[in-house]
């Protein structure tokens, strides 16, 4: 007993500092007071770990924990004008996993800002990422100076990130571009993400590793990677058996390694599995498939 009770707080000590140090490491990402249009703090540092979540987001969390949310930090700033500025800073599992959130909430209107790694300014709000983290931030300032705070704050918060050994997502390499169609690409990791796309059955016959959703003008193609070829072909497999006996679906036709069917809306969904990935089309009327089959094949051979 005399052994456990020092290790045990010795235990205890160390997660607290290991928890307060990575507060810490976060809140100095935070812009200081009167770097900007005279803004000061004025809340509290808010932070915000595992399920306390929820009180600031609510229903959209369970998408965060889906990626790898870790932490999230929210402060407020204001001047003698009375012009203000809300900050979120969001640390994610990895770079990937934040991608992914900016590619479900990214904000479009069609004119490009140069903020952070990827990054986008729509009339009063900022979203952006880099690295692992995510940052939004929403302000109250005369048009004329709303852009300029948000740019210079991004500046600021994203000056203090470092940037850790970068590996960069290659899936949304796989997407085809045919006849100059570029994609909006979303990256996924789990079946929160994918049922906000489309929902195949109300289980998760994929259970994909990680997948890119390419969504384009007249159709939307997703792929699905496994950890190899064996796990992909057996996954596609479950799937298959699911899907055909599903009441959501009609006009079911199977051959080898693919199978076709039409959903209650009139779509055509056409899956295939090759090397470690399975690939799905959805869309309308008659298109022929193999171009696109054949550009994606050769991608994942150029990538992987």
């Amino acid at each position: 007993m005399k052994i456990k009770i020092p290790f045990l707080m010795f235990l205890i000590l160390a997660i607290s500092q290991s928890l307060y140090s990575q507060d810490e490491t976060l809140s100095s990402l935070l812009p200081d007071n009167d770097t900007l249009e005279g803004l000061k703090r004025t809340s509290e540092i808010e932070s915000y770990v595992g399920d306390d979540l929820f009180s600031l987001i609510n229903g959209g969390a369970d998408l965060y924990f889906e990626y790898g949310f870790v932490q999230v930090i929210s402060a407020d700033y204001a001047n003698r004008e009375g012009n203000s500025l809300h900050v979120e800073i969001y640390e994610m599992s990895d770079r990937s996993a934040a991608f992914g959130i900016y590619s479900f909430q990214q904000m479009s209107d069609d004119k490009p800002d140069e903020i952070g790694e990827r990054g986008q300014i729509v009339k009063n709000n900022a979203l952006l990422i880099k690295d692992r983290f995510v940052i939004k931030m929403s302000a109250k300032f005369p048009d004329d100076k709303v852009e300029d705070v948000l740019k210079t704050s991004a500046g600021l918060i994203t000056s203090r990130i470092t940037v850790g050994d970068f590996k960069p997502l290659m899936l949304p390499y796989l997407l085809p571009v045919q006849d100059n169609d570029f994609p909006q690409v979303k990256f996924i990791r789990g079946s929160i993400a994918l049922r906000n796309i489309y929902n195949f059955h109300n289980e998760d016959i994929f259970k994909f590793n990680d997948g890119v959703v390419g969504v384009y003008q007249e159709y939307v193609i997703f792929i699905f990677q496994y950890p190899g070829s064996f796990k992909a072909l057996q996954q596609f497999g479950v799937a298959r058996s699911q899907l055909e006996i599903s009441d959501r679906y009609s006009s079911y036709y199977s051959h080898r390694n693919q199978f076709q069917m039409v959903d209650k809306r009139g779509n055509k969904v056409h899956c295939l599995t090759f090397d470690k990935f399975i690939i799905v089309f959805i869309y309308q009327g008659n298109r022929n498939l193999t171009p696109f089959i054949e550009e994606i094949k050769y991608n994942i051979e150029l990538t992987y």
